[in-house]
């Protein structure tokens, strides 16, 4: 009885074996494959036309009571909202109201989006919606609808050149390992295009 348990307990050992090492970390398991490894960095770029804008702005009342400054500012942001339809629609993305601190009375904030397709005429557009009241610009961002697009070729040019590092590091190195580690947009050209840089880290081995 004794010799039959030791002998199931070691075959229950033997077949655990493979599921351990197959549940290592990549890193880990590539470490213990592979003797000699080449870890690279590498970086890529691709253009996406720009075809949206978003302008961020806001607008700010003041009255003696919070009740009436949240009214009369949920009004100003309405004149913005309408006065802006004909170019895209607009998104309240923040509000707040607090005591006034140099006299009498509250303030009532409002941020809001606004997105056109229309990127040709932003400078209309920023006078448009100064006349309908906006009393604060955040900024004017840029963007593309096939950015996805653009970033999954940023990547596959980062890979390509993390390939051609490793190449220039050793002959026949197989790809064991990769980690993207940043993606962003890092211009916007007067061409009317996005430049979209992704960059990755490679593990290559022999």
């Amino acid at each position: 009885m004794t010799v039959k348990k030791s002998l199931f307990l070691t075959a229950a050992l033997v077949a655990l074996i493979p599921v351990f090492t197959h549940a290592l970390p990549l890193k880990a398991r590539a470490e213990a494959e592979y003797a000699e490894q080449y870890v690279v960095t590498a970086c890529g770029k691709a253009e996406a036309d720009i075809d949206c804008a978003t302008l961020s702005v806001g607008v700010e009342s003041y009255a003696l009571c919070m009740a009436e400054s949240e009214t009369a500012n949920a009004e100003a942001a309405k004149k913005v909202i309408e006065a802006f339809a004909p170019y895209g629609e607009t998104k309240e993305t923040y509000f707040s109201a607090y005591p006034a601190y140099d006299k009498e009375g509250y303030i009532a904030n409002r941020t809001m989006q606004c997105v056109t397709k229309q990127t040709d005429k932003i400078t209309e557009i920023i006078q448009v919606l100064s006349k309908a009241g906006v009393s604060r610009f955040c900024g004017v961002y840029y963007g593309a609808s096939d950015i996805k697009t653009a970033e999954q070729t940023a990547l596959k040019n980062a890979r390509e050149n993390a390939a051609a590092k490793a190449a220039a590091l050793a002959d026949n190195l197989k790809l064991v390992q990769i980690r993207e580690f940043s993606c962003y947009t890092c211009s916007e050209n007067n061409n009317g295009k996005i430049t979209i840089e992704t960059c990755i880290e490679a593990v290559y081995a022999k």
